[in-house]
């Protein structure tokens, strides 16, 4: 309970793309996302997906990677090349290793393996969307340095003009 009050926290201001082929699990889970996240788009294939995805950049990608019409990893794939830096979580009945072995280039950033439970489902997002949130802090704060140290380089570069 304590996780899903931090989630709920976290993922206040966000958006979430969910990419699921069988309509049970998509509709269940959507429920479920809509408690947290600020806004939730559902796609039921990675075409589907990726066509979402270019509309809204939603802030977090959950799929599954078996589907119709284009699988989750070729979606990722595109997604990938849209956002490189965009989170993405695979939510498959599938085992890690299979799908690891079949695509040692999947760059997912977390992995659960069907049927999650509520809280590995909570504990999982929190860690994805925390980390995402660090990076994110991080490059902040390293542009502010950037920008303050290209200040004092042009603050130099005019002392040295006015000596010359």
């Amino acid at each position: 309970m304590e996780q899903a009050i931090k989630l709920k926290e976290l993922a206040k201001d966000m958006s979430v793309l969910y990419v699921e082929d069988e309509r049970a699990i998509r509709e269940e889970t959507a429920e479920f996302l809509k408690k947290f996240f600020l806004s939730v788009d559902i796609a039921k294939n990675g075409k589907e997906g990726v066509e979402l995805f270019k509309r809204h950049r939603q802030d977090i990608v959950i799929t599954d990677i078996v589907m119709p019409i284009m699988e989750g990893q070729d979606m990722m794939a595109v997604i990938r090349e849209i956002e490189p830096e965009v989170p993405i979580i695979i939510v498959s009945a599938y085992d890690f290793s299979d799908y690891a072995a079949k695509d040692s280039t999947h760059g997912a950033n977390a992995f659960l393996k069907k049927p999650a439970s509520y809280t590995e489902f909570v504990n999982t997002l929190c860690e994805v969307i925390k980390a995402t949130k660090h990076k994110d802090d991080t490059v902040s704060i390293l542009k502010k340095r950037v920008k303050s140290l290209e200040d004092r380089v042009e603050a130099l570069e005019k002392k040295i003009k006015l000596s010359d």
